[in-house]
Order: structure tokens, then C-alpha cells, then sequence
């Protein structure tokens, strides 16, 4: 490229803050412009703003036409063909992917297309999201150059299928995380106070309440849980007075403070001892890599993509989520393993396997950049 570089164009379906890391570092490898299908996502209260202002690229928002009821991106022609770009991200196989893909056919245009899924082993064993996701995979596997993957063993899967697939987990820098985390201490505090946890161990959930985040099972396994445990149920969604009062009739000390985000967030990570996804269903699960970013000991679904993350017996340990004896076995060892909690919040070790520069290097170097 004679020390130009190379020009990117990003297409996602929102903004989320779990990628905006990964984002900023790809604009300032090449020169990037961002499309976004919508502005806001379907299943989270992100405060986009907030978020905007922590881009170093300016994100753009696609216009949309109906069409059988669904409503697909336009106006892709005019913004490749004014972008002429060399790289091209799609996201998954989705309508969006597989438009650039025929259009990069009907045109003639030389760019590369690469995919950003989030594909876990278990969605490729048969726990699909859909139908339809194997089909489009199917579909536009032969038409994409390469895959990033966020799950090891799916990109070991892709690669012995199609001759594609780069490893690069759902991470954020954990450096900045941890920062904010230091900055979320006197909440922490706060915290600690209001709800009277000055020497309890503390088991944290972070996401929403839905059914295929498997919480039933999570609370009845805190059932078995030392009377100096508290279990934190952060987000919201469908099963939240379902699961308050399934904590009161098994007599679980339970907290559910609601959907928070930034400082609040990483407040209660600096709490937590001990982090659980016990998903039945998650392709990736980015809490995992703010937890271990936080120093919390992660008990994690081996359904999840994060689970990647996991060095058994140093950061975390793995269960399969439909054993709930396991992982109440599993909470009350972790819990006994802890040790006696500080009497105040503090900034805890970092537990992820690498840093967020060393994964970005890796996948640069596959990709060009």
C-alpha cells in the first residue's frame, strides 16, 4: 500500500460498548468509516450517546426499506461505490452481509469481505439461534474471504470446513475497564453500605433476565449457599418478579438492582467475588471478559463462547448448565476458596488469559492492517 492505509468500511447492527474498543482500534489501523443498521439495540439500554463520544471514528446509521414485512438496509450501492473501499467487515451471514456480497458480485468490485460472528461451538453442534443462521452460513461462507470468530474451537471448526476463520474474542481493553472500575471504588463503597455487605461474599450476574440465561437454576443452586452469601441479579427482562420471587420462596439472599451500565457497573464487579453465566444459549457472553477483567473468579456455561476465556482452576471453572448440583457444588467450593473478604472495595487482580493489545496484534496481522 506504499505506506498508505488500507480503507475500511464497517458494517454492524448497533453500537454496543463491548465492541467499540475493537472499533477504535480498527480506525486507527486504516482508514475507517462506520454504518450502523440501527441506532439503538432491540435487547439492551445502551446510552448511545455516551457511547458516541468514546469513538474515534464518527458512527453512521443505515436508511432502511420494507419490503415482506422486514426491513432491509439501502443505499449499500452508493456507499461502496463512494467508499471504494479495500476491506469490508459485515456482520454474520445477515441480510446486510450477504447484499454486499452480490453486490461486490454484480459490480465487479475487487474489496475483501470479512465476517465478524459470533458462532460458538455449541451453536455449530445444533443449539442455533435459528434455522435460518445455518442456512445463511451456508450461503455466504463460499462468498466471504474470512471469518473472526470469538470461540477457539468454532474458528478450529471453520477452518477444517471452509479454510477460514481468525480467533479474536468478544474483548474490550481491559486497561481502560479497570480504570473505571478504580474510579467506581467510593461507589463501591456506597454500594457495600446500602446493602449491608461488609463481610459477605458476593455472586454477581450481569445480562438479561431471559429464559435461556438459565437463571432459575442459578438462583435454586444459591439456595445451598453459607447464610453469608448474596446473590446479585443485575439487568432487566421478562423474569424479573418470576425470579424475585422464586429467591424468596427458596429463601435466597438476593439483590436485583436493575439495568445499569459505566460507573454503577463496575461498581458491583468490584464487589462481586465470584461471576456466573450459566446461559443455556450465549454465543459469546462479553460479561465474562469484564468480570475476569475485575478479578472475579468466573463460573462459566461451556455453552458460552467466553468460556474460551476460562483457565479452569485459576480464573474460573466450567459446567454444563443443565446440572444444577454442579454448579451449586461449584459456587459453594468458589465461595470456601475466596477467602475472608476485605472489609472495604478494592481494585482485584486482573484474571484475563491475555490483554486486549495482544489479541488486536493478532488479528491485525491476519488481516492486513
Amino acid at each position: 500500500m506504499n505506506g498508505m492505509k488500507r480503507k475500511l468500511m464497517v458494517f454492524h447492527q448497533y453500537l454496543a460498548p463491548y465492541r467499540i474498543d475493537f472499533f477504535n482500534a480498527l480506525a486507527r489501523r486504516g482508514d475507517m468509516e462506520a454504518f450502523f443498521e440501527y441506532e439503538d439495540s432491540p435487547d439492551h439500554h445502551y446510552n448511545r450517546r455516551e457511547m458516541e463520544s468514546r469513538c474515534v471514528f464518527r458512527p453512521r446509521y443505515l436508511n432502511h426499506v420494507p419490503v415482506a414485512g422486514r426491513r432491509i438496509p439501502s443505499g449499500l450501492a452508493c456507499i461502496l461505490r463512494e467508499g471504494r473501499p479495500d476491506l469490508v467487515l459485515v456482520p454474520e451471514f445477515s441480510i446486510l452481509a450477504l447484499e454486499v456480497c452480490l453486490l461486490r458480485a454484480v459490480f465487479r468490485w475487487k474489496f475483501q469481505i470479512i465476517s465478524i460472528c459470533d458462532d460458538s461451538m455449541d451453536m455449530i453442534r445444533g443449539n442455533e439461534l435459528s434455522r435460518l443462521h445455518a442456512l445463511a452460513r451456508k450461503m455466504a461462507m463460499p462468498m466471504i474471504d474470512d471469518v473472526i470468530l470469538p470461540d477457539s474451537e468454532a474458528c478450529r471448526w471453520y477452518r477444517e470446513h471452509y479454510g477460514k476463520g481468525i480467533f479474536f474474542p468478544i474483548v474490550r481493553d481491559e486497561q481502560a475497564f479497570r480504570m473505571q472500575c478504580r474510579e467506581a471504588l467510593p461507589v463501591s463503597l456506597s454500594l457495600q453500605e446500602e446493602y449491608a455487605l461488609r463481610g459477605k461474599k458476593v455472586v454477581l450476574y450481569v445480562g438479561r433476565l431471559a429464559p435461556e440465561k438459565n437463571l432459575e437454576c442459578l438462583v435454586r443452586a444459591a439456595a445451598s449457599l453459607p447464610e453469608d452469601t448474596v446473590l446479585v441479579i443485575v439487568g432487566s427482562g421478562s423474569l424479573k418478579e418470576e425470579l424475585q420471587h422464586l429467591a424468596g420462596r427458596m429463601q435466597v439472599s438476593a439483590i436485583f438492582p436493575g439495568w445499569l451500565e459505566g460507573v454503577r457497573l463496575a461498581a458491583w464487579y468490584n464487589l462481586a467475588d465470584i461471576f456466573v453465566l450459566p446461559s443455556l444459549v450465549e454465543p459469546f457472553g462479553a460479561v465474562v471478559n469484564d468480570a475476569l477483567a475485575a478479578g472475579c473468579f468466573c463460573l462459566v456455561s461451556g455453552r458460552c463462547g467466553s468460556s474460551c476465556l476460562i483457565r479452569q482452576g485459576w480464573n474460573g471453572e466450567l459446567f454444563d448448565p443443565e446440572d444444577e448440583e454442579r454448579l451449586a457444588s461449584l459456587l459453594r467450593e468458589a465461595c470456601r476458596n475466596r477467602g475472608v473478604r476485605p472489609s472495604f472495595p478494592h481494585l482485584k487482580e486482573c484474571l484475563m488469559p491475555a490483554g486486549f493489545r495482544e489479541y488486536v496484534n493478532h488479528l491485525m496481522e491476519h488481516m492486513g492492517l
